[in-house]
């Protein structure tokens, strides 16, 4: 069901109200915007599952898809090139956070593997150890037609492909995505993630809405519009 042309958090809201037992998949932008309609509160008892994903998932998020009262939430990763990698499907009050309050994004699927490598490499890091997150599998493409691309590599026959994202696996084989190696800010030989950095700036009162840009970070405040160079 598309309930308006572009994304409308009420249209959304009205839609999924009508029905019962809806699963709907969203980005946390969506989420957010969402649990600041007026109309939030006619989403309870009708969402089965929310499944997030397409951006970075933090506690925070967690705690707006908790606020749309659904019965489960399911957060999962994967690129373009594949299908989903790693997911899981769990009760809404019992989605992970590890004591650093990064999210867990699931364990490992079927038939698919991850891999973390230290950056610009192959060199396998242990669990725990943040590093570059590569999948590879049978749900990862093959390669780019007609052109070769250093991203794309097979290893003992299985394809694999660096995402470019930073994350790590738990003693438990469990995903977490900390965010974007080319999106890091270096300061003063310092790695900085703008997604923790959007955290920050989310749990600001007369914050409204937060994005990343290339230009620095962009937000609409109860000031006006910011944007802050970094």
């Amino acid at each position: 069901m598309y309930p308006s042309p572009t994304f409308d958090a009420d249209s959304t809201i009205q839609a999924i109200a009508q029905s019962s037992n809806v699963i709907t998949p969203c980005v946390p932008l969506m989420i957010q915007a969402m649990v600041k309609s007026s109309n939030v509160s006619q989403l309870a008892g009708h969402l089965e599952l929310l499944i997030v994903g397409g951006s970075t998932v933090y506690p925070e998020i967690l705690e707006s898809c908790m606020s749309l009262s659904p019965q489960r939430i399911a957060a999962g990763y994967g690129m373009s090139e594949c299908l989903v990698v790693a997911s899981h499907n769990l009760p809404a009050k019992e989605a992970l956070v590890d004591p650093e309050s990064e999210v867990c994004l699931g364990a490992v699927t079927s038939g698919s593997c991850i891999r973390i490598c230290a950056p610009d490499s192959r060199r396998l890091l242990r669990r725990g150890e943040v590093g570059e997150v590569h999948l590879g599998g049978l749900p990862i493409f093959e390669g780019y037609m007609g052109m070769t691309h250093e991203s794309c590599y097979k290893d003992n026959g299985v394809s694999f492909i660096r995402s470019g994202d930073q994350g790590y696996l738990d003693q438990q084989g469990r995903l977490y995505v900390l965010g974007r190696y080319k999106d890091l800010i270096i300061r003063a030989g310092e790695n900085v993630s703008p997604a923790r950095i959007e955290r920050h700036l989310d749990q600001m009162h007369s914050v409204k809405v937060c994005h990343f840009t290339i230009l620095g970070f962009y937000f609409r405040s109860r000031y006006g519009r910011v944007l802050i160079r970094v």
